[in-house]
């Protein structure tokens, strides 16, 4: 009975919040209102963030996208870290490590924080992939990839990264585990930005489809450096 109650109650905290996000998701549906918005949020972003770029092909309002919306709302809530808070420090997956090898490799997220470093260490964990070509699939997608079967998948979809992002930043790629863990402690769903200093979670970027967390972190880290 008290595993019922807290279903409910978690039902009833994500409902709302993703019904907005559904009639978010309707509204991009319509052409005319689509090019309206991303014009408007292009406006908005720094010549330094990606550009937020999705074509008349691309379908929003579909029943995958609703369930990845789900999904995304239910980690939100769930999540453990939170700003100002202690910093979560999930098993990851290292891509240099051969599969036999693995179970004993075990590896956290906050291993890879260093003290002593000029600014920051960049650390990109690949979650799931947003867009699978058997889910909410989009011809927008930089690669077009089925959802993860097993570890294996993952890591060679975390692989294909490496060159994209270490061209933009001396980025480390790691894997979350096919548990999710990463994405269950950090409500990391499609993707989110944070930082971590002494532990604690001291900065984190906006859920949204908004193209410019890049640049706000970017604001932050001279801030503070």
């Amino acid at each position: 009975m008290l595993g019922m109650a807290e279903d409910l109650l978690v039902v009833m905290n994500v409902l709302p919040p993703f019904l907005l996000s559904a009639l978010s998701l309707f509204l991009l549906d319509c052409l005319c209102v689509r090019r309206r918005i991303l014009k408007r949020l292009q406006e908005k972003a720094s010549p330094e963030d990606p550009p937020l770029d999705i074509s008349d092909a691309s379908r929003t309002f579909t029943v995958p996208a609703l369930r990845a919306v789900w999904r995304s709302h239910v980690l939100e809530r769930g999540r453990a870290a939170r700003l100002h808070g202690v910093a979560p420090s999930p098993r990851v997956v290292r891509l240099d490590v051969c599969p036999e090898d693995r179970a004993r490799d075990d590896k956290h997220l906050l291993d890879y924080a260093r003290p002593g470093r000029p600014t920051a260490d960049f650390l990109h964990v690949y979650v799931d992939e947003a867009h699978p070509v058997d889910g909410w699939s989009s011809p927008d997608a930089t690669f077009q990839l089925r959802a993860h079967r097993d570890l294996q998948e993952r890591v060679d979809a975390a692989r294909r990264l490496v060159p994209f992002l270490s061209s933009r930043a001396p980025f480390v790629v790691v894997a979350d585990t096919m548990e999710n863990e990463c994405s269950a402690a950090y409500g990391a769903a499609f993707y989110r930005l944070y930082v971590l200093l002494g532990g604690k979670v001291v900065h984190e970027s906006a859920r949204s489809i908004e193209p410019t967390a890049l640049s706000v972190l970017r604001r932050w880290l001279e801030r503070y450096g």
